[in-house]
C-alpha cells in the first residue's frame, strides 16, 4: 500500500541533541496519510523544549506524502 509513511529517520540535526525528537516519537508517524491529523498537542504528543523540530518534521511529512500523491496519483493511495 501507498500514500502512508513506513518511516521517519532524522539524517542531518544541527542543533543541540535535547532538541532531537526520539525515535519512539518519530514511529508515531508511521501509518499515517495525507488525510490524517498531524497536530501537535492535539493528534501528536507536545515534547517540550522540541517544537519547531516536530513541526518541522511534521510538515516534511506532510509535503512529501504530498509528492507521492503528486506522483502517482490518488488511485494508488
Amino acid at each position: 500500500k501507498g500514500g502512508e509513511v513506513k518511516n521517519v529517520k532524522v539524517i542531518a540535526f544541527y542543533e543541540p541533541l535535547e532538541y532531537l525528537l526520539p525515535q519512539k516519537w518519530l514511529d508515531l508517524l508511521r501509518g499515517k496519510g495525507l488525510n490524517d491529523k498531524l497536530r501537535i498537542k492535539v493528534d501528536l504528543p507536545h515534547i517540550t523544549g522540541a517544537t519547531m523540530s516536530a513541526t518541522a518534521i511534521v510538515e516534511a511529512v506532510r509535503k512529501n506524502l504530498a509528492i507521492y500523491e503528486v506522483v502517482f496519483g490518488k488511485d494508488n493511495l
